[in-house]
């Protein structure tokens, strides 16, 4: 479950940090603190943009994800079941393990690496004490529960270091881009939830064919919906997200 969760931050933030870093460092040498403002912000805006609808994918599938990549030999429906429990709690800290790659970029880039160290050393602190804390009363659960917690701690401490070190005011402006996003997720995962609850029952036998339709099936209602509903409330992400691809 945590390979699954930690695919997009391989496929989209460290993609996102490697690009970005060059800019930001240039940035910082000559001071141009509103380009970099502008720069940071996008970035953490079509980060968010795509790493929340995904992460209520990820909810809303996380049994057929797991059965579909795991479930075959001595990997039982029992165990698809535990794992998949534990999937949806590291689905919810998507966005947070991927944005935090970002913000360390804003430290790297200006040649200090000891502010996300010793940020990062604290959050492993926290996780640590919330994995015993959390372990007893929800199992492998907690754990997961521990890393979300610690990853999105990381997160807005990065944030409050950056706002105190430098001109750059981020916090207000990702909350509000945040809440946004949700909002535009909420509509495609009803519908898919309508859409599996009419031709994909609960009963249905758990094999990779009815995995595979089921989320396929969904993704592409998930996406359509998803994308049709950004052209009235995130135009900009959408369109440099569209102009990234087109470009590459």
């Amino acid at each position: 479950s945590e390979r699954l969760a930690y695919l997009p931050v391989g496929v989209i933030a460290v993609a996102f940090g490697t690009v970005t870093l060059p800019d930001m460092a240039k940035h910082f040498l000559h001071e141009e603190y509103t380009q970099l403002q502008e720069l940071l912000s996008r970035a953490l805006h079509i980060l968010l943009y795509l790493t929340i609808p995904l992460a209520f994918f990820i909810l809303l599938f996380h049994e057929e994800l797991v059965q579909l990549c795991f479930m075959r030999g001595k990997f039982t429906l029992e165990d698809s079941l535990i794992t998949s429990r534990v999937l949806m709690i590291y689905a919810a800290g998507i966005p947070a393990f991927c944005t935090v790659k970002l913000l360390v970029n804003f430290f790297l880039a200006r040649k200090d690496t000891r502010t996300p160290m010793y940020i990062s050393l604290s959050c492993i602190g926290v996780n640590i004490l919330l994995n015993f804390l959390l372990y007893k009363p929800l199992g492998e659960k907690g754990l997961a529960l521990a890393t979300v917690i610690s990853a999105y701690l990381n997160n807005i401490l990065l944030l409050v270091r950056i706002r105190q070190s430098s001109p750059l005011h981020l916090g207000k402006d990702l909350a509000i881009f945040s809440g946004r996003v949700l909002e535009l997720s909420f509509l495609p995962a009803l519908a898919v939830c309508l859409l599996c609850n009419l031709y994909f029952p609960s009963d249905m036998p758990p094999t990779w064919e009815n995995n595979l339709t089921a989320l396929g099936c969904g993704g592409a209602v998930f996406g359509t919906i998803y994308l049709l509903s950004s052209f009235f409330l995130c135009k900009r992400e959408l369109r440099g997200v569209l102009k990234k691809l087109l470009r590459r």
